[in-house]
């Protein structure tokens, strides 16, 4: 058996101008806080006890499992196969949280409750930020991803959300990074995306955007069971043809021990040697390790050619930093200075070494540089950290030299 790490890596090392998809479900969360399926079906049972049973909110009565479980147990729609337990989610959902603003509470209390981040998500945000992944797919609502995405340094230039709001889809691009799409949506629009009928068939927009990806792109699914006919048959089934039978492959991340849904198991017959199955001890596990394996590899590098367009070089209204000075060039950047600090930067940061190969994608990789017509141009904020005499550029600015500066490093601390 090939190892899972060494193999999926190889996918991350590939020199092309695309980079692997991640699909992520409900087993990526739960160490988190976040519930799988399974779990959230018997707190949909609890809630929906106390409310409809008692006239209750959960948290003002004392149920037993006696209580909820019957009456779970006893609902006309309830599979009682243990193996397929999870299928009641959306059954739960449907015919249990009504009305619509129940459901809409219930969710929000549900993940406000338990969302923190793991190392498992720690990792991958690493793995992104040095661009070797860019879009992830998420089946849940949680921004687990996003919120550990701002947690890092270097920050984001911009995170973009697809999907939680009715009109966000104009935004996707195939290569966008630091792109997080909410196949469901997201909570706080919350849109009934868990209802039966609904669960059948995503966003037809938002499938037409993904399925050109799915063709270029190797997908590495890792915590998602495949039961659900939005996803297994809609995006996925459907799109065979379209994404040309997935000729980069799909790697299915299975935990070890585990027997992999029959929607999946039927995938896989259809796709033959383009689909993989890749033993995994957990998402946790996987991510971390291939973060370490990773260590050293980064996107934006002389080798890899220049970088994408990842929709951020058009600056927010206001942002001053953001701001492109269009009569400046690299020319009137101070190259020492900018080998200097990034290398110190990169380096207490843990990041791969900047060099003078690499510096200007890394800059432009970061917005602080911005290609205009052709050439790279200085934003505002790259001219007053590395410009030749940023005083002749804005002689309003008062510039002082203080050579003790506190650093904060990765473990919290400062240094000098």
């Amino acid at each position: 058996m090939p190892d899972p790490v060494k193999s999926l890596s190889w996918l991350f090392r590939l020199q092309r101008p695309t980079r692997p998809i991640l699909l992520i479900g409900a087993g990526g969360s739960f160490r988190a806080g976040i519930p799988t399926s399974e779990e959230a079906v018997r707190r949909i049972a609890r809630t929906a006890y106390a409310r409809h049973e008692k006239g209750l909110d959960e948290e003002r009565c004392v149920l037993t499992p006696s209580d909820w479980i019957p009456y779970l147990e006893r609902q006309e729609w309830f599979i009682s196969d243990g193996s397929r337990y999870a299928e009641n989610f959306p059954l739960a959902v449907e015919h249990l949280l009504f009305p619509r603003e129940f459901r809409r509470d219930f969710f929000r209390k549900m993940l406000r409750a338990n969302e923190e981040t793991t190392q498992g998500y720690r990792s991958l945000a690493r793995m992104m930020i040095r661009r070797l992944c860019w879009t992830v797919l998420t089946t849940n609502f949680d921004t687990l991803i996003v919120e550990t995405l701002r947690q890092q340094r270097p920050r984001p230039p911009q995170i973009i959300e697809i999907n939680r709001t009715l009109d966000d889809i104009v935004q996707f691009g195939s290569n966008n990074h630091f792109q997080v799409v909410y196949v469901h949506g997201a909570v706080e629009t919350y849109r009934d995306k868990n209802l039966i009928q609904e669960t059948m068939r995503l966003d037809e927009t938002l499938v037409r955007r993904l399925r050109p990806m799915l063709i270029e792109c190797p997908l590495i699914v890792v915590g998602y069971r495949g039961s659900e006919a939005s996803i297994m048959n809609h995006l996925l089934d459907e799109g065979i043809q379209d994404a040309g039978g997935y000729r980069n492959g799909i790697y299915w991340c299975l935990k070890k021990g585990d027997t992999p849904h029959p929607n999946v198991s039927s995938l896989r017959e259809k796709l033959g040697s383009n689909f993989q199955f890749v033993d995994i001890d957990g998402f946790d596990e996987l991510m971390t390790s291939l973060d370490v394996e990773l260590e050293n590899e980064i996107w934006y590098t002389a080798a890899d050619g220049p970088i994408p367009s990842t929709n951020i070089s058009s600056p927010a209204d206001g942002e001053f930093d953001t701001q492109p000075e269009e009569s400046l060039t690299v020319e009137d950047l101070d190259q020492p200075l900018i080998l200097s600090t990034l290398s110190d930067y990169c380096q207490r940061l843990h990041l791969p070494p900047i060099s003078k190969d690499n510096y200007l994608k890394f800059l432009e990789a970061q917005a602080y540089l911005i290609e205009r017509n052709g050439k790279l141009t200085p934003t505002a904020g790259c001219v007053l950290l590395f410009g030749l005499g940023p005083q002749r550029v804005f002689p309003y600015a008062r510039v002082v030299y203080n050579p003790r500066i506190a650093v904060e490093c990765p473990d919290g601390s400062a240094e000098s």
